[in-house]
């Protein structure tokens, strides 16, 4: 993960032990690359002046990261979808 770290994933999705530590490693470099391809270009295009990416696609790669936790398993009791919160946050920054 170059965006975002693991203990920010694990306050994202609740989660204070060290056991799920390699899932959601895993699951946070799946949502910077997800993330990436919905943009249409890489993350580190994005990076702002202060260095930093902008805290609306920081957060937008942290709901992901839960989504992707929350539902690892592929069949759910729920039905799933794309977050449209998710779709607000990285919208701007995305290329077409």
């Amino acid at each position: 993960m170059k965006y975002v770290v693991l203990e920010d994933i694990k306050r994202q999705v609740v989660q204070d032990s060290d056991v799920d530590d390699i899932i959601l490693t895993t699951i946070g470099d799946a949502a910077e690359d997800a993330t990436e391809r919905h943009l249409g270009r890489p993350l580190s295009d994005c990076i702002g002046s202060d260095g930093q990416l902008p805290p609306a696609l920081r957060q937008a790669i942290l709901m992901l990261c839960s989504t992707l936790y929350n539902d690892r398993e592929s069949q759910t009791h729920t039905q799933s979808h794309v977050n449209p919160a998710y779709e607000a946050l990285i919208g701007p920054f995305r290329q077409y």
